[in-house]
Formats: C-alpha cells, sequence, structure tokens
C-alpha cells in the first residue's frame, strides 16, 4: 500500500516538473525574425497581397520616412499581447525610444483574436495615439470581429497612410504645402496603391 502510495506521489511531482518545464520552454522560445516588412506567420495574406503590401510598405518608408511592420502570429501565449509586441519592438531594433525614427508595428495574434499597433517615440510627431484608436476602433475592430484579418490589415494601413499623407498631427497654421507639397502628392499615391490592395482582398 505503501508503495502504492509513494509510486503516485512521485508520478504527481513528475507531472508538475513537465508542465512547470513545458511551461518555461514555451515562454523561452525565440520569438520570430522579421522577414520584410510583412512577416505573415499566420499566413492570413496571399502570395500577392503580400508582395504589393511590402512594396507599398518599402515605399512609405523611402519617401514618408515611417516605418511599418506587421507580424501576424497564431498566438502571442505564454506572453500578454502587450508584452510580446514589446519583446518585438526590442528583438526588431524598432527604435522604442530613437526620436528620430518613426515605426510602428502592426501585431496581429489570430487564435487570441487580439492585435496591438505598437508605435516609438518618434512616430508621435506625425499621428498621434487619438488617431490611431479611431483607425483602430473604427476600421481594424470591424473587420477583425469578423474573423476577416487580411482586410483589417489592409484597410487599417490604408488609413494610417492617408492620415500621415495628410501632415498627421500637424497644428493649425503650419504651412504643410510648398516643400512639401511632392510629400503630399506621393502620400496619395500610395493611399491609391493601399486602395488596390483592398479592393483585391475583397474579391478574395
Amino acid at each position: 500500500m505503501q508503495r502504492k502510495h509513494m509510486l503516485l506521489y512521485v508520478i504527481a511531482i513528475a507531472t508538475v516538473l513537465a508542465s512547470v518545464g513545458a511551461a518555461y520552454a514555451q515562454e523561452e522560445s525565440p520569438l520570430p525574425s522579421r522577414l520584410n516588412f510583412v512577416s505573415d506567420y499566420a499566413q492570413i495574406l496571399d502570395d500577392q497581397a503580400e508582395g504589393e503590401m511590402n512594396q507599398l510598405l518599402d515605399q512609405v518608408r523611402k519617401e514618408m520616412g515611417v516605418e511599418i511592420e506587421v507580424l501576424t502570429v497564431l498566438t502571442a501565449n505564454p506572453l500578454s499581447i502587450n508584452e510580446y509586441g514589446r519583446k518585438i519592438s526590442e528583438a526588431w531594433k524598432l527604435g522604442e525610444d530613437d526620436p528620430k525614427r518613426k515605426t510602428l508595428l502592426f501585431l496581429v495574434s489570430v487564435r487570441d483574436g487580439l492585435y496591438r499597433l505598437v508605435t516609438n517615440k518618434g512616430l508621435e510627431s506625425v499621428i498621434t495615439d487619438e488617431q490611431l484608436q479611431k483607425i483602430s476602433s473604427n476600421v481594424i475592430q470591424p473587420e477583425f470581429e469578423r474573423a476577416q484579418y487580411a482586410r483589417g490589415i489592409a484597410s487599417g494601413i490604408s488609413q494610417i497612410i492617408q492620415v500621415l499623407s495628410k501632415g498627421g498631427n500637424q497644428m493649425p497654421g503650419q504651412g504643410f504645402l510648398g516643400e512639401n507639397a511632392l510629400v503630399i502628392l506621393i502620400g496619395l499615391a500610395v493611399v491609391v496603391a493601399v486602395m488596390l490592395i483592398v479592393f483585391v482582398l475583397l474579391k478574395l
């Protein structure tokens, strides 16, 4: 009888240790590497949409000086979506505290049904948290609630670029035309390109 109790005790300890070890291994698993401007590990986008979005975001970086990264994963577990986004920003060196860089990470965790727009301090000079929140609530969230992740990503990026092309959070009275007129034209061209991507996704 004592041997039976001892065996059960050993099995219980082994089970606990195995669970702890599995959780530790999961937490220590490496973060996904950056593949391109779009790193679609959850395979949300088809090849055409992903390729066009990569070209678009490369153009945004070159012409507007804003780095937009899209990362889709199946799950952020065991980390919270906020902690996962912070770790990705650090691992990908997105310049969290660098005022000279303007970066935005569009993170999507499919199985968790969560997403985050992770920004650095430099981005505050061209788009505000309030503007991003409106885009999130009015554009991205409705699509994600219908599990239309590809449309949500494309539409969200489209709206973000539209804000950037209009001068972001420019203060009233500041002139934006003149020397920046070319930037506006480029921005409008980028917006048109985004809308074409959205149109392709809507037909899928």
